[in-house]
């Protein structure tokens, strides 16, 4: 049997774009450190693809740990606009919203 994981919420708000990627992200590794990360994007942040590289990013170093990286709703506004101009939506990165199919 495994120890049982535990999940932190980190809410983002407003701009979410290189000015703020360092900042975020220094954030987002402490988290997955001790626990999963459940992300809070509201759809009106601003958002860039920085912070959809660190998205990336940081689902992958989770997932080499063993943790995980989800949103705690599907992505809407410019989170939304983003993904979809970048051709992110039908990507690993769908597994951000869409966790379901791991779950037991």
């Amino acid at each position: 049997m495994t120890a049982q994981t535990i999940s932190e919420e980190l809410k983002l708000v407003g701009q979410l774009t290189i000015r703020t990627v360092p900042e975020i992200a220094s954030q987002v590794s402490d988290i997955l450190a001790r626990a999963n990360l459940v992300l809070s994007i509201p759809a009106d942040s601003e958002v860039d693809v920085s912070f959809i590289q660190l998205l990336a990013s940081a689902q992958k170093s989770a997932e080499a740990s063993g943790k995980s990286v989800t949103l705690s709703h599907p992505p809407a506004g410019a989170l939304h606009d983003v993904l979809s101009r970048g051709g992110f939506l039908e990507t690993g990165l769908k597994s951000l919203w869409n966790e379901k199919e791991g779950a037991a």
